[in-house]
């Protein structure tokens, strides 16, 4: 059997390291697409074609949460799930059902048999994030983070504080990572200018308090900088920030209307 698109050594090690999602699912194309919205999540992917390949694959390495399709050849999605729970190597592995099947009937099935969640396509990149967060991590994260490089202005026009021209790296709707050499302390408020476009055109104004803070110091391979959670935003800025993270999760990608036959499991 040939090894499944996605399950190389380096995606291996790496999932040791970060989080590792394992998407089972028979169509090409939406597990590609799957595959890159989640990556912009920053999560590390694997992917499997059947429920086979899978238990392949973790046969080699435990991903954080799989991501599975009810509709697979031979083995459903369902039985996948249901020897998942019952193999005591698996058993705690979050399993998340991310299906095209439209009958509600399933969904009552997959809880029965022990999944963490419980999705319907077509979903927001949102709704998936905090999906998989709800399943796997012990602090889940309420808003999408996105990795991201945007120029900010911090302290302008506020007194005896000088002016910062800074990176902004990690970007939500509720504050940002900000990459400097000697960031604020921590708890200090401070007015912010994010450019959401090279030219400075499209900008979101604000205030921001400074929640941790990290300096470069020799040996420490942490990136020095501060994050910052927004305290003072208009709703339209805060709108305008949740649309900017989305089109760039969906940059470049569209889901098409599903065309197969609605096919039960195992199909």
């Amino acid at each position: 059997m040939a090894e499944p698109t996605g399950t190389t050594a380096s995606a291996i090690r790496e999932g040791l390291k970060k989080r590792l999602v394992l998407i089972v699912d028979g169509d090409p194309a939406r597990k590609f697409l799957t595959s890159i919205v989640l990556q912009r999540l920053e999560y590390h992917v694997a992917t499997a074609a059947s429920a086979e390949d899978a238990l392949m694959i973790m046969n080699l390495v435990q991903p954080q949460v799989v991501l599975t399709e009810i509709a697979l050849p031979s083995i459903s999605g369902i039985d996948l799930l249901k020897r998942l729970k019952t193999n005591p190597r698996t058993a705690a592995i979050p399993v998340i059902i991310y299906t095209h099947l439209q009958d509600p009937a399933y969904r009552a099935v997959c809880f029965d048999s022990g999944c963490e969640g419980y999705l319907v396509d077509p979903v927001e990149p949102e709704q998936l994030f905090t999906t998989i967060q709800a399943a796997a991590e012990p602090s889940p994260r309420r808003f999408v983070r996105l990795r991201t490089s945007l120029s900010v202005v911090i302290g302008e026009g506020m007194s005896g504080f000088e002016v910062i021209h800074g990176q902004v790296w990690d970007l939500s709707e509720n504050g940002m990572f900000i990459s400097m050499d000697r960031p604020p302390l921590g708890g200090t408020v401070l007015p912010f200018t994010l450019h959401l476009d090279d030219r400075g055109k499209d900008s979101v104004i604000g205030e921001g308090r400074v929640l941790y803070s990290y300096l470069r110091t020799e040996g420490h391979t942490r990136q020095p900088g501060m994050g910052i959670e927004f305290t003072t935003i208009s709703d339209q800025d805060r709108m305008r920030l949740r649309t900017f993270i989305r089109e760039q999760l969906m940059s470049g990608v569209a889901f098409p209307v599903a065309s197969r036959q609605q096919k039960g499991p195992g199909a």
